[in-house]
Order: C-alpha cells, then structure tokens, then sequence
C-alpha cells in the first residue's frame, strides 16, 4: 500500500531490519524472544486452543480471527508501540 501509493513518510521496515508484511509479527526476531509468553488463541472455540510453540504460520492465521487474543499478543509484544512503529 505504502509503496503504491508512495507514501514518502510511511517506515517500510520493522525496527529489526525486516521487511514490514503483514505477517512479519509473528515471525520479528524481537517478539519471538517473548514467544512463550504469547498467549494461547481460541480462534475457532474454547475447545480448540491453539497454542504460541506450534507453527507460526497457523498461529499468524488465529491471531487474525481471535480479536481478544490479538489484543493480548499485542499487550505482551509491545509490537504497534515499541517494535514496529508506523513512522
């Protein structure tokens, strides 16, 4: 979007270096150093917790659909505020 639309002003990298995708999150150096303290989804019900050790992919995919527990792997990355800032 940012390069599209060339968005001078817009950071396209992470504070690690990395490229700025939508699933870099997950996969950033410095929220992986917090990974066992990610919080457990609940994507698809309670009964059917997916957890942060598994893979990164399917973990990305719950955070998407689990709104509370994005909220909570925000809360425990700092990702938005201290890591990947917008500018």
């Amino acid at each position: 979007y940012h390069q599209r639309f060339n968005h001078t002003e817009a950071l396209l990298t992470c504070s690690c270096g990395e490229a700025k995708e939508a699933d870099h999150l997950v996969y950033c150096r410095k929220t992986l150093v917090k990974r066992q303290q990610w919080p457990t989804l609940h994507p698809y019900s309670r009964r059917e917790p997916l957890g942060p050790m598994g893979s990164l992919e399917r973990y990305f995919k719950g955070l998407i659909i689990d709104f509370d527990g994005f909220q909570a792997f925000l809360n425990v990355t700092d990702f938005f505020q201290k890591i990947c800032l917008r500018y």
